[in-house]
């Protein structure tokens, strides 16, 4: 019968395991307590450099030989540690985060800051990557600092750049909404604490540059970072909340501008309650039609057709 590679790392693993529980016995056995003698300093210390010389080598056969010429029950206790350490396996080693790497924006110029934004807002629902504002420098700002530069710097002077106060932001960045660190203030954890902040390195820098025309600006995107610490996904950023609020809002809009449509005009108050008494009719037959099915429905609809296909004619002729 032949032993292989396999077969000979099982059989050792299981004499490292055998030798840690005697080693643990040892320790824990008063026996082991009465059996040493005094010892100097000096070999407590070389038995302590010979364990740490065990345990980084992973050698379960030098720890135990440097158990058994221990001289002192701290000793042995340390000797006992390295030990088990041996045979654990390697720490050093971290585990290496995931990332998650998204499309970069194409375009990087703009003409203002209302036409970055509404570009960004289509990069952020076409990509899947919720950034939000977290550093902003106005404008007026700006100009204090670098009035304050030219009046200690005498170089500097003449270098000034101005903007106009339409700008409103001399620049922005623009981080993922995971980007900060979660902060314990107490001695529990808050719900939904280690939902937001996980540190992802995401964002995107923008500034605002002159332009030709000293009454206009243009706004530049100066760095992109597009690699997530997290999935990106349509139904992940569908669930966050602002983004909810936003569709939310979009889909009452659009249907109080659908219910709102513009009744015709008629010329007597008799005509507006008949035609308002008729819609409420046909809303009703209308909703109750679109949930029949397809014969169904198309047969009610041509009878529809031909019973209000006179008057239908007579009004397109007048």
């Amino acid at each position: 019968m032949t032993t292989t590679a396999a077969d000979a790392d099982a059989e050792a693993n299981a004499a490292n395991k055998s030798t840690l529980e005697q080693l643990k016995k040892r320790l824990l056995s008063s026996e082991l307590n009465d059996g040493f003698a005094e010892e100097d300093d000096d070999d407590n210390e070389a038995l302590t450099a010979a364990m740490e010389k065990a345990s980084k080598e992973h050698n379960v056969n030098a720890a135990t030989a440097a158990l058994a010429g221990a001289a002192s029950p701290d000793a042995a206790a340390s000797a006992g540690m390295a030990a088990i350490a041996a045979t654990a396996p390697l720490s050093g080693k971290q585990e290496r985060v995931q990332l998650y790497d998204s499309k970069r924006m194409s375009r990087v110029s703009f003409n203002s800051w209302y036409e970055f934004d509404s570009y960004f807002e289509m990069y952020m629902q076409e990509t899947f990557q919720p950034f939000r504002m977290r550093s902003s420098c106005s404008v007026e700002a700006y100009r204090r600092n670098q009035q304050k530069v030219m009046m200690n710097n005498k170089n500097s002077r003449g270098r000034r750049i101005e903007f106009p106060d339409a700008a409103i932001h001399h620049h922005r960045i623009y981080m993922c909404t995971h980007a900060m660190k979660a902060r314990c203030r107490g001695a529990t954890t808050r719900p939904g604490q280690k939902y937001r902040g996980i540190g992802c390195i995401a964002k995107i820098n923008v500034k605002i540059s002159p332009s030709d025309n000293p009454s206009k600006y243009m706004v530049i995107v100066t760095d992109q970072v597009v690699t997530h610490n997290h999935p990106i996904s349509r139904d992940i950023y569908e669930s966050y909340p602002d983004v909810l609020l936003k569709t939310m809002r979009r889909n009452q809009l659009n249907a109080s501008m659908i219910a709102r449509q513009p009744s015709p005009k008629f010329e007597t108050a008799s005509q507006t309650q008949k035609y308002e008494r008729v819609m409420g009719v046909l809303n009703n037959v209308a909703e109750a039609m679109a949930r029949l099915s397809d014969e169904e429905f198309e047969i009610h609809f041509g009878q529809l057709q031909k019973i209000y296909a006179g008057s239908l004619t007579d009004n397109a002729q007048v």
